[in-house]
């Protein structure tokens, strides 16, 4: 069917530790009874395209590719979904030339919904296997279609050993982190993940060199889904996380994508309020209403609502902002019975000027509690006496405050240059040791010159080498640690 065209999407496999079922959802994915089970070959706009089984794997040969990746699409229809099952996909794939091709598991129709996460590949001359496990978030479907969107770049496509399964034994997939975050030390993040079979408690380590060594935070965490983790370890541009089955040995999974941990840029004072009511100040101009820390959460009570916001007001000034910097400010809070409370920064004296968007400024409790993110760039001048705001004014409830933070949103070198244009797979850290002489980076020498710029896991340029032979270099030229190579295009 004729659809409208995607985004792009950056494919990166996912190793996932578990066995999985051997039943293939997919009808005659190895394609030893012709093209049975698949639709023929769709061709939209101007695109020009024939499909046919050569040699057991379905080819494609392209005349005219079209202007989008969907304008030549793959399929097949009737693929059972279970809601919250976890999937193994992997296929088979070559081009006549370098490109890129879409891969997705999705609905078919209406919007189209993505079940697995579109995934762009990049297919070479060679049969390349990729793979990639997904959670099946949505609503169980038993007539999603599998989708190859193989238009836009020029080159003939073969597809070969197409593979759905569903995983059945005890596994683990981490949701969060899922890499790329920057987390600051002290803070508090949510690692959550999905699990099956799962009997026991789970173990949580940390890693700052990319799984080289892992450190752990605890083996009791309960198989809740979630897991509140207030960040530690040292500034580290490659980290992660790792869950692993207490009892059952080989169940575990990491983000294969690195995140970042960055120092403490905290702002607020006593925002866990475990110095009581410490840099904080409850101001009543109308109503009535008076507030207390009970069980680590500021508490307060409104027994007469006023006519204004920021009538009834929790702040806290003193808050140093430098002009053009970007701030995030978080929290946690609800309320007894559903209301509004207005959150704001800005000046601390007359005329009182918002420094955030209007637009953000505004959230609604519930009874359930909810944490809150907020970011604002510092547009105005630079403020050594900003105020913090939380205006509880116009509500006749008992609202709940906890886990304020106000922090400096930074962006590293090592992230920019890890953003860039080369690929994922050249960004994988190497290690190097008194024992190994030749290490493997991940660079390829028909692709790049021979030539690196070789940095450690903190983004500090440590050298410069030339000529060394394809993927290699010599260990002798740089001191045990790890180190990232970024190359020198042609």
């Amino acid at each position: 069917m004729f659809r409208s065209a995607m985004p792009f999407f950056l494919y990166v496999a996912i190793l996932f530790n578990c066995a999985i079922s051997q039943t293939n959802i997919i009808t005659n994915g190895d394609f030893s009874k012709d093209s049975t089970g698949w639709n023929s070959l769709g061709v939209y706009g101007d695109a020009q395209a024939t499909g046919s089984i050569v040699n057991s794997a379905y080819f494609i040969s392209i005349q005219n590719s079209g202007s989008e990746a969907w304008n030549i699409q793959f399929t097949q229809y009737g693929i059972e979904l279970d809601s919250g099952a976890i999937y193994s996909f992997s296929f088979d794939a070559s081009a006549s030339s370098s490109r890129t091709i879409e891969s997705n598991i999705e609905m078919n129709g209406d919007a189209y919904t993505s079940y697995s996460g579109s995934g762009s590949v990049t297919l070479t001359g060679n049969v390349q296997n990729f793979s990639r496990t997904f959670v099946m978030n949505h609503k169980s479907d038993t007539s999603a279609r599998i989708a190859f969107n193989c238009g836009k770049y020029s080159g003939d496509v073969t597809i070969d050993n197409v593979v759905l399964s569903k995983i059945t034994t005890p596994a683990i997939k981490l949701v969060s982190p899922s890499g790329g975050e920057q987390l600051c030390v002290g803070s508090a993040f949510d690692i959550s993940w999905i699990s099956v079979g799962n009997t026991g408690k789970l173990k949580l380590e940390c890693s700052t060199d990319y799984g080289v060594t892992w450190n752990s935070v605890s083996d009791q965490i309960d198989d809740t889904g979630s897991y509140e983790w207030t960040v530690s370890g040292s500034y580290s541009a490659w980290c992660m996380v790792r869950l692993s089955s207490v009892d059952i040995a080989g169940v575990s999974d990491s983000n294969s994508v690195p995140f970042e941990i960055i120092p403490s840029t905290e702002l607020v004072g006593n925002g866990y309020f475990t110095d009581s009511l410490a840099d904080w100040r409850l101001g009543v101009y109308g109503g009535k209403s008076s507030g207390t820390v009970r069980d680590g959460k500021y508490v307060i009570s409104i027994d007469t609502q006023g006519t204004q916001s920021w009538q009834i007001q929790l702040s806290q000034t003193g808050i140093v902002l430098d002009s053009g910097k970007t701030y995030s400010l978080s929290f946690v809070a609800y309320s007894a019975t559903p209301c509004s409370m207005n959150v704001n920064i800005g000046m601390s004296v007359s005329p009182y000027s918002s420094y955030m968007d209007s637009s953000k400024s505004n959230i609604s409790l519930t009874a359930v509690s909810q944490k809150y993110l907020i970011e604002f760039n510092m547009l105005k001048a630079s403020d050594t006496n900003a105020r913090l705001e939380f205006n509880c004014g116009l509500s006749q409830s008992t609202i709940y405050i906890d886990k304020v933070s106000l922090t400096v949103k930074q962006v590293s070198g090592i992230r920019q240059l890890r953003c860039a244009s080369y690929g994922l797979k050249n960004y994988s850290p190497f290690t190097v040791t008194s024992l190994n002489r030749s290490l493997k980076t991940g660079l390829y020498s028909q692709t790049y010159k021979g030539s690196a710029i070789i940095v450690d896991i903190r983004g500090r340029r440590i050298r410069q080498l030339s000529g060394f032979s394809g993927d290699f270099i010599k260990s002798r030229l740089l001191a045990p640690g790890v180190y990232i190579a970024l190359p020198e295009k042609k």
